[in-house]
């Protein structure tokens, strides 16, 4: 389980890589996610859900980021925000090979979460 939960914390990762600011996630940046992980046309299917959850909670993160939310109420919505890209990217994760865990590896390492990606 706990290597499930890196691998969907991976995909939020990628998605987010390059933001310009917190929470903030383009387009772009979802489908060059979804371009470094070479899903197979199997995996494809699952994708859209997984997008719709990174896409809610960079919307959620902006209207956090954006109030007067103290670092509590701010930790708890990156637990939950997590939890509910993890359960939407759960599918996908089952379908994963390695060569794409390794990939979603290298992304999490280029955003400085090492010991993270080291245990997957």
């Amino acid at each position: 389980m706990l290597r499930a939960a890196l691998a969907g914390a991976l995909l939020f990762v990628a998605a987010s890589l390059g933001s310009a600011t917190a929470g903030e996630v383009s387009e772009g940046q979802i489908a060059q996610a979804k371009a470094a992980l070479s899903l197979t046309s199997e995996q494809e299917r699952h994708w859209p859900r997984v997008a719709a959850a990174i896409r809610s909670f960079s919307r959620d993160s902006d209207r956090v980021e954006s109030g007067e939310a103290g670092m509590g109420e701010k930790l708890k919505h990156q637990v939950v925000g997590a939890k509910r890209v993890l359960a939407a990217a759960m599918p996908l994760i089952k379908t994963m090979t390695p060569e794409q865990k390794r990939t979603a590896a290298g992304l999490v390492r280029m955003m400085g979460y090492a010991s993270l990606a080291s245990r997957i």
